[in-house]
Parts: C-alpha cells; structure tokens; sequence
C-alpha cells in the first residue's frame, strides 16, 4: 500500500483543526495542557516543514530574535545561580519557540479548505468553552475555589476574543460585531480573574482608538510599551516597603499588594546585575527570595486588625519584562525589545480592516504578560504560538463551506 503523498500535509491540517478547537477548552478545564498540545500540534508540522523545506518561509527577524535570545539564554547558564536551571530553561524555551515556527510555517501550504477547518474549529472551541464558563458560574459563583482554577483559561479566552473578531468580520454586519464582542466581553468580565479583565478592558480601548486613529495608534502604543519596559526596573525599585504599602494602601487587593511587595524586591536585585541579570529561569533561586515577611495592618488605636506573611519572590515575579530584566538583563531585554517592535510593525503594516483586531491581541497579551504568569512557563508560551496561529488564519469568506462538505484538492 502506497502513501498519498500529500499525507504530511493532510495530518498538519487535521492537527492543526483538532488543536484550534482544544485550545480553548484545555486552557479552561486543563491549562497546563496546551504545552503537550502545541509539542502535538508541532511534531505534527514537522514532516512537511522538513520535507518542502517550509522554514524558509519563515521571517528572518522572526528567527533571529528568538536564536538571539536563546543562546544570551543558554549563555547565561555561566553566571547564573543555579547554572543548571538556566541550561534547561533556555532548551525548553528554544524547543518550544522551534516547534511553535513549525506552525507557523506550515499554514501557508495548507490549502484554503483546511485553513477554513482550523478557524472553523476555533470559533467552536471558544463558543463551547464560553458556554463551559458560564455553566461553572452557575454552579459556583464567581469567586469561589472552583471558578478560581478557571482564571487561567478565562485570561486566554480574553485574548482569543480578536483573533475570533477578525475571523467572522466578513460574516456579519457592524452592529452584529460590536455586540458579539461585548456579550463575549461580558462572559470574561463575569468571571473573577483580573488578568482577563485587564486584557479585556486594554482589547476594547485599543480598537476603538485605532478606529479613531488607524495610522497614528499603534505607533504610540508601541513607543508607551518601549518606555514601560525601559523604566519598569526603576520604577519598581522605587515601591514603598510592604510594611508601608498594606498599611497605607488598603484599597489594594491582597494580590496586587503582594505583586507590589514582589516588584519592589525584583527592582533591587536587577539594580545588583542590570546588564547580564542573574541568568535565565533563576527567579526560584534569587538569594532572599524565599525569605518570607510579616506585614501587619493597625488601628488608630495601634491596634493589629490584620496581618499575613508573604514571601519576597515567589518562583517568578508575575510581569514579564521584570523577570527579563532580572534573569536576562539589559542585554535580554533589548532582544526582547527588537521581537516585539518587529511584531509591532507587522501589525502597524496590516491591512486597515484587521489593524485594530491584531493591534488589540497584542498589547492585551503584553498587558496580561506584565502582571501575571511566569514568563517561561511551559503552557504560556505555547500559548503565545496558538494564539499567533490563531491570528494569522484566514477570515471566513461568505458562504464559506461546513468542514464535513470540504473537499481538499492538492497544492
């Protein structure tokens, strides 16, 4: 029995629609999933990529970013305080980083039947994990342990909001968008996770202000990103102590008062090694790090009315750009900086219909990176390469076949 042979390119695309369905609902029930999901979906790719030499294809920017900072990364692992950890976080992070081109490169050699299959499946796999979400917020309310295992999920859900906007554009009239868009918005903004909030809330100004102001937009939010990032360390350094911040600032959730207690001890050990950093995925091994503190609340009448202890530094420092400040140094964060002007420029060059969509997953996803998740977490970052593959499918055309109907013709 022989082989078809475009059988490569049939199980890309058949991987390629089952895992634009799953993402959705893994990152709901099983979140840490989507790293074997994407290693899957990559694997996958990685015959056809192979065998039509699809890499070349890929944006040279693209690939010398992310070798540039994997090898500073693997470098790193001479100077870092636990060489071991920095050698693994670097090969995990140049594994994933090559499996998730390998999606990449792949999609423009499938042809249209299977690119509409993937995006198909996608507006299905977040239409059932948004009717998942809203099951589980009425079986236990918002808030409680149960929905609480969910904020992951739900924090991709919001990111996948303009990836989906931008498939069904050519579908539905103006106001038919803009509702669907806020009645999904409104499915985030009811969970409890303020990651999702943030993105979501960072999604919906972006549009409307690259609506307002297609040309001039993105290129101001970019050179905000550049600042934030440039100034975050000295900023950080400068956060009043604990002690002060929960006494004074009680208008801060425990969270976000113990992100601050986190910030401003990142901000004095970046000071300690700014351009090289303590070496990569080394936040767990911070000298001081697992020193934990008390911090106490007190009445007018000097009375403790409430106390907790938290530790310094946590396994990583929930903002991206400060755990590449802090791990990779100034030398990291200009790569990190080059990668994502690069994707800025990408998304200032699209076309004007589909400008405010990928503008608004991008600094979403930047917003969500700076105050949430571990930064070199497995799941997160194939969650970045979904959620780029998610972006660069095509928009459904109308009367665009059921995927049962479509009949795949050879390339």
């Amino acid at each position: 029995m022989t082989l078809p042979d475009d059988l490569d390119r049939r199980v890309a695309g058949a991987a390629l629609g089952l895992a634009a369905f799953l993402f959705p609902l893994l990152t709901l029930v099983a979140p840490l999933g989507v790293a074997p999901l994407g290693t899957v979906l990559g694997v996958a790719c990685l015959p056809l990529v192979i065998r039509r030499r699809l890499w070349r294809g890929l944006p040279w920017p693209l690939v010398a970013g992310l070798s540039a900072l994997a090898g500073w990364a693997l470098l790193s692992a001479l100077w870092a305080v636990d060489p071991a950890q920095a050698a693994r976080g670097a090969l995990r992070f140049l594994l994933v980083s090559g499996l998730g081109c390998c999606g990449l490169a792949v999609l423009p050699a499938l042809d249209e039947a299977a690119r509409t299959r993937a995006a198909q499946a996608l507006l299905a796999g977040l239409a059932a994990a948004a009717a998942l979400f809203l099951v589980l917020l009425q079986v236990e309310p918002s808030g409680s342990h149960g929905i609480d295992t969910t904020k992951r999920g739900v924090t991709i859900l919001a990111l996948l909001i303009w990836p989906a906007r931008r498939l069904v554009s050519p579908l539905l009239p103006r106001g038919g968008i803009v509702a669907a868009t806020l009645a999904v918005c409104g499915v985030v903004l009811a969970g409890s996770s303020f990651s999702a909030k943030v993105a979501t809330m960072i999604g919906l100004a972006v549009v409307v202000a690259v609506a307002l102001q297609p040309r001039r937009t993105v290129g101001v939010l970019a050179g905000l990103a550049i600042v934030v990032v440039l100034a975050l360390p000295w900023l950080a350094e400068r956060i009043p102590s604990p002690h002060y911040t929960f006494q004074s600032w009680d208008f801060l959730p425990y969270s976000s008062h113990h992100r601050s207690t986190i910030w401003g001890f990142v901000g004095a050990r970046i000071v300690e090694h700014p351009w090289l950093g303590w070496g990569m995925d080394s936040s767990r091994a911070i000298p001081g790090g697992e020193v934990e503190i008390l911090v106490q609340r007190f009445a007018p009448d000097g009375r403790v009315v409430m106390e907790l202890t938290e530790p310094w530094l946590p396994l990583h420092p929930h903002n991206a750009a400060l755990q590449v400040w802090l791990e990779l140094g100034g030398v990291g964060v200009l790569i990190v900086l080059a990668l994502l002007c690069w994707v800025l420029f990408r998304v200032a060059q699209a076309p004007r219909a589909e400008r405010g969509d990928r503008a608004a997953l991008v600094f979403s996803t930047f917003a969500v990176a700076c105050v949430s998740f571990g930064l070199w977490q497995s799941w997160w970052q194939a969650s970045f390469w979904m959620l780029a593959l998610m972006a660069a499918l095509d928009p459904l055309r109308p009367g665009a076949v059921l995927p049962s109907a479509t009949k795949e013709t050879p390339r």
